[in-house]
């Protein structure tokens, strides 16, 4: 287990073609099972991690009574339709990995990673500019799917 894979911890090398190299670096080597490392992916194209870390996104709020409302919005639309197709793909060839066609609950496992990686990672991100736009986004979009997550 990797234990941080995300799309910025790993290089694709295409040299030789057909064939596809990854290069993983910055492991944390932890002892999880690979529900953790796809839950990390799964942030990555499922929940646009690297799209709101690159600051390709607006997003406005207030407290309406004691109730947050928000409006969250990507500001670059073909990228947002790039990493749909990521994982559209990215879930065709994870039905085929053997592990995964033994482990039933492996998506919903996976998703409950993904919905903990977003909800935790709001103090890594908080820039001290008295807006924290990034941390309080990653935050609400872990919230959503918390309670998408509750919903199943």
């Amino acid at each position: 287990v990797h234990g941080d894979l995300h799309f910025d911890n790993f290089l694709v090398d295409i040299s030789q073609m057909p064939m596809i190299k990854f290069i993983l670096f910055d492991p944390r080597g932890l002892d999880y099972n690979y529900a953790y490392d796809l839950g990390k992916l799964w942030h990555s194209f499922h929940s646009k991690y690297d799209i709101y870390h690159e600051g390709l996104f607006e997003l406005k709020h207030h407290f309406k009574e004691r109730n947050l409302r928000s409006e969250l919005n990507f500001t670059d639309k073909s990228i947002v339709s790039k990493y749909n197709n990521i994982g559209k793909t990215f879930e065709k060839v994870l039905k085929d990995i053997p592990a995964l066609k033994k482990d039933k609950h492996w998506l919903l496992r996976t998703q409950f990673s993904e919905m903990a990686h977003l909800c935790s990672v709001m103090p890594f991100h908080i820039k001290y500019d008295k807006k924290e736009n990034l941390a309080i986004a990653l935050y609400l979009v872990g919230v959503k799917l918390a309670n998408e997550f509750l919903k199943r």
